[in-house]
Order: structure tokens, then C-alpha cells, then sequence
């Protein structure tokens, strides 16, 4: 077997590993949906990125402290690009999670 088996992949990443976190449809078809971008054969491509940003993509380095930079540059917060949201929703995630941050802060520790 010389090829990888990417529709394995995705039923076993999207059903399996997280079929069991998932509450509705509508998470199910947003993780196949991003499955699509990031488990196919495009992406063995030599150049290919997952967005136009070409931020993202698969390197081929041949050291590993090439690797260690390549994610070490990556952005700290995902953007929209990568969550595939329009400006508004991305707005008000931010909201929510720096909500969710100060709330995890002032929680009493016991």
C-alpha cells in the first residue's frame, strides 16, 4: 500500500477520535468540512498551502530546527482565514474567548 488512505483518515479523525465530543449536526458537518481542506491529496502537493495567505502549509525541511522555526512563527491566535468566518463572528469570538479569560482569572482558587 503506497498510498495514504485519506478517506480513512478523515472518518477516523472526524467519527472516531471526535464523533464522541461532537453535540450536533452542524459540528459534524464544520469538522468534515475543515477535513476536507486539511486531509486530501492536494496537500502532498510540493508548495501547496491550505489558504491564500500561504501562511499555512506543509513544510519540507531538512532539519528539524527549521521545523521548530516554521512553528514557532505561526500565529499565536488562529485568524479568520483559518476558521473560515466571516469578520463579524471573528469579532465576537474574540469577545468570548477574553470573557472566558477574565472569568477563568477571577475564579476563586481553592
Amino acid at each position: 500500500m503506497n498510498e495514504l488512505p485519506f478517506a480513512f483518515v478523515k472518518i477516523f479523525t472526524g467519527d472516531i477520535i471526535y464523533g464522541g465530543k461532537v453535540t450536533s449536526n452542524w459540528e459534524h458537518q464544520y469538522i468534515q468540512t475543515i477535513l476536507k481542506v486539511f486531509c486530501s491529496e492536494n496537500m502532498l502537493s510540493p508548495r501547496y498551502t491550505f489558504f491564500e495567505s500561504k501562511l499555512y502549509y506543509g513544510p519540507d525541511f531538512k532539519r528539524l530546527d527549521q521545523y521548530s522555526s516554521y512553528v514557532d512563527n505561526l500565529p499565536l491566535v488562529d485568524n479568520q482565514e483559518i476558521l473560515n468566518i466571516d469578520s463579524n463572528a471573528y469579532s465576537e469570538l474574540q469577545v468570548q474567548t477574553i470573557r472566558q479569560q477574565e472569568f477563568w482569572y477571577l475564579r476563586p482558587f481553592n
